[in-house]
């Protein structure tokens, strides 16, 4: 009589390569558990994680998350403070508390100190803009080549001034400007005098010339004269 011997499969135990295999990418690796030799018991965790993860997973898709809906703004005046009632009516601009009382305290007319200052600046580091230049004639000379001009200089600065350097711009027929020319003026000026020059020599321009404008480009200032007073 045959005597029957039943072969037993192995018992395996899991690697810790397939177990990180599993617990990263439990779709794949828990096939390899079907193999013979693996317990019930781990396959049952095994494939229990599985689909778990795998339900996790599909969750965002099965069921919309949406975005919290943000609160309305209560209508509330910006001046009472009271609900119910809107800040503005219309398209028109409603200017915040903070300008509305800084509208309310701005003084009228403009800011005497700042002018005072300003002008003082100006007379400091620009006094030939307080000398201006009354052009009364322009003529030409050596064959047209020649800037001969006439008139009379100013001093409304504060400042004793002298040797004002003027400057002259030429222009043709078409308003184009044709040259430039720079000739200093040795004379002294006091505040609020005005001294006169004829057919000073301003040197050589275009022979095309039409037309001429002149003013103080620079002038050397000696000392201040008289008191600085906003308004004289």
């Amino acid at each position: 009589m045959a005597t029957v011997i039943d072969a037993q499969t192995p018992q395996r135990r899991v690697s810790w390569k397939l177990l990180l295999g599993i617990v990263f990418i439990p779709l794949i690796f828990v096939w390899f558990l079907l193999k013979d030799g693996y317990s019930s018991t781990a396959r049952k965790w095994a494939f229990g994680y599985a689909g778990l993860v795998f339900i996790l997973g599909m969750l965002p898709h099965i069921v919309p998350i949406q975005a919290p809906r943000s609160a309305p703004a209560p209508l509330i005046s910006s001046e009472s403070g009271n609900a119910g009632v809107a800040p503005n009516q219309g398209n028109a601009p409603v200017a915040p508390p903070a300008a509305k009382k800084a509208e309310a305290t701005a003084p009228d007319g403009p800011d005497l100190e700042a002018l005072e200052k300003d002008m003082r600046r100006e007379l400091v580091w620009h006094p030939e803009k307080f000398l201006p230049v009354k052009l009364k004639s322009a003529d030409a000379g050596g064959f047209d080549t020649v800037l001969l001009v006439s008139g009379a200089i100013k001093n409304f600065s504060h400042f004793d001034v002298k040797d004002p350097v003027i400057r002259c711009d030429v222009f043709g027929h078409s308003g184009t400007r044709v040259g430039t020319t720079r000739r200093k003026f040795y004379e002294a000026l006091k505040p609020d005098q005005v001294k006169e020059f004829k057919e000073l020599n301003m040197g050589f321009v275009e022979s095309q010339w039409a037309r001429a404008r002149c003013e103080v480009a620079n002038v050397t200032v000696l000392e201040l004269s008289k008191p600085f007073e906003l308004g004289s």
